[in-house]
């Protein structure tokens, strides 16, 4: 605090050495002196604002050390927004079944006030089916939380989340990531404040889970600034559908009378944010800003013993992104749904989400209507579709082709085909052995004097010519080509006619 109030004392340590010098424009010198002290000011006032929410530190659990949240702004959303999405829940001629109501008709639980009933508190030392951890870190700590993994996929505002932070100041963390002013939002709380578990040896906080509820429990805490209260004890529970119940077994004074203590305010609700991530300039650091698009705050004075609050989830536009027709086929009477083709997402434009939704453009992409789904083709989606049917065209012109071109061997395609086919046998002869080569040229030396004769039978002149070579000069050539001689070739005689009569 002790810089802040330095940087709040330098416009009047700088009016005075001025004025010291001289009195020489000093219209100018007051209005750049006062500029001064207001952007102080407000410095000063920024920093006691972000001190108005307690910093918690996490247990056994690495911190992410490239994210830094630069702010968190719990009241408003991003700059040209103007509605802020929340509503208070005040007391009501019928508190039994109080119905939430929101801006802009947005509803994401209906809730339901039940008194004088103990149904909806969990005797966690006699009820059976639940498996019961008493968690002793917390229990010996103040403003800090532990991560827990949840037995199931727990839909918060349409949104799965499978990890929980339980902490020490009466509520559940349900953020995607911890930093430390949890208690701004993205919370379930059935009574936040400033309670601290090490005061006294009898408190304790643990958790159990029967696999279709999840279950935490603040037992015997106090109020580190007012301990002259007594003890309170409640719970909160996490059911498999989505419904959030707050039940309280004792509660010795109004919550109203606990407000304060290290900035910690008192809250009985829930609440989500989104995130809007910049890397800073030629860093891999990430500035983070936290925005609330939601927050449900159930009326403190409701809060007495035996008491409960029941929230009931409602349907969301971001639990229809199964298709197109999904999302907008069956309007939700609470929301104004839109399909995005770029993510294949359905969304209100408010959840998690917010800034994949913004970058990608679907603000303006988006349909509406369920008529426009047919179209709902995305850009990827018809270039897929376009180049598998020009594969389809190309090998079904390919196999016709070469169909008429075997049938029509005298065709241009036919010549063509034939040809090719020759190209491909001189190719493989180009790389045959020296012995293969041979071989085939004396297959086909025999094959075209085969040819030859049988041409010559079929125009009546038939003629055996026979070789007049000598026996000997035969059996030489044999040897120079390593061929065998054969026994049962006899020698043809000289005095033999060189042409034979048929």
């Amino acid at each position: 605090m002790a810089v802040r109030t330095s940087l709040c004392m330098f416009p009047k340590l700088l009016k005075l050495n001025v004025l010291r010098r001289g009195r020489t424009h000093h219209h100018q010198i007051y209005m750049i002196t006062y500029m001064l002290c207001l952007v102080s000011l407000l410095q000063c006032f920024c920093f006691a604002s972000s001190r108005s929410v307690p910093g918690y530190t996490v247990i056994d659990e690495a911190m992410h050390t490239n994210i830094r949240v630069h702010s968190i702004r719990e009241d408003q959303l991003e700059p040209n927004i103007l509605s802020s999405r929340q509503k208070r829940q005040g007391v009501t001629t019928t508190p039994q079944s109080m119905i939430i109501d929101e801006d802009q008709g947005h509803l994401y639980y209906n809730s339901s006030y039940y008194q004088g009933q103990s149904t909806h508190y969990i005797d966690l030392e006699r009820e059976p089916s639940f498996t019961v951890i008493p968690h002793k870190a917390l229990s010996e700590s103040h403003l800090t939380a532990a991560v827990v993994n949840l037995p199931f996929v727990f839909p918060f505002y349409g949104h799965n989340v499978t990890k929980a932070y339980i902490a020490t100041g009466g509520f559940i963390y349900l953020g995607t990531f911890f930093h430390e002013y949890i208690s701004a939002n993205q919370y379930v709380a059935p009574l936040m404040g400033n309670f601290d578990p090490s005061i006294n040896d009898s408190a304790i906080i643990r958790y159990a889970n029967n696999g279709t509820a999840f279950t935490v429990e603040w037992s015997g805490v106090h109020v580190q600034h007012n301990i002259e209260v007594g003890s309170f004890t409640f719970q909160a529970t996490l059911l498999n559908d989505g419904r959030i119940v707050f039940a309280y077994k004792r509660v010795p004074v109004s919550p109203l009378a606990i407000h304060g203590g290290n900035g910690h305010k008192v809250t009985v609700g829930v609440s989500d944010a989104y995130y809007v991530d910049k890397y800073l300039e030629g860093s891999s650091v990430i500035q983070r800003y936290i925005y609330r698009y939601h927050v449900i705050e159930l009326d403190e004075q409701l809060v007495e013993d035996n008491t409960a609050f029941v929230l009931t989830p409602l349907k969301t536009c971001n639990q229809l992104s199964q298709s197109c027709k999904t999302c907008l086929g069956s309007p939700l009477p609470t929301f104004q749904c839109g399909w995005c083709n770029t993510l294949s997402v359905c969304s209100s434009g408010f959840d998690r989400n917010r800034q994949d939704w913004t970058d990608s453009g679907c603000n303006n992409e988006k349909h509406s209507d369920v008529s426009d789904c047919s179209s709902g083709v995305s850009a990827g989606g018809v270039i897929g579709i376009l180049i598998g049917i020009l594969v389809l065209i190309a090998i079904i012109a390919l196999v016709l082709w070469l169909g008429y071109s075997y049938t029509h061997p005298t065709s241009n395609s036919g010549l063509f085909l034939i040809e090719f086919r020759h190209f491909f046998k001189k190719d493989s002869r180009h790389n045959m052995s020296n012995e293969d080569r041979h071989a085939v040229s004396i297959s086909g030396d025999i094959h075209d004097n085969v040819e030859a004769n049988g041409s010559a039978e079929k125009s009546g002149d038939v003629s055996l010519h026979v070789c007049d070579t000598p026996t000997a000069t035969l059996s030489a050539t044999a040897a120079a080509n390593n061929y065998p001689e054969d026994p049962d070739v006899k020698p043809i005689s000289a005095d033999a006619p060189s042409v034979v009569q048929a």
